[in-house]
């Protein structure tokens, strides 16, 4: 029987990986995926064209873009 991996380290990896994330599009994932539980699929998909339309014009895309040459640059607080 293979043992199953240890939990906390996994979630440290994934916690570093949303910490490198845009506190905006982690809040429009959220947003998104709790729609996609209790909306039809339609309406979820108009939900993530609104939320990519944010955060495409959202100052935090800006950094996004200028983190690819500087990854030490902080995000601007959470927008939305």
């Amino acid at each position: 029987m293979a043992s199953a991996a240890a939990p906390l380290p996994a979630a440290e990896v994934l916690a570093a990986e949303f910490a490198a994330r845009s506190p905006d599009a982690l809040l429009a994932a959220k947003r998104v995926l709790d729609a996609m539980q209790c909306r039809s699929p339609g309406r979820s998909l108009a939900l993530e064209k609104r939320w990519q339309l944010k955060l495409l014009l959202g100052r935090n895309s800006g950094v996004a873009r200028a983190r690819a040459k500087d990854p030490a640059r902080p995000f601007l607080p959470r927008q939305f």
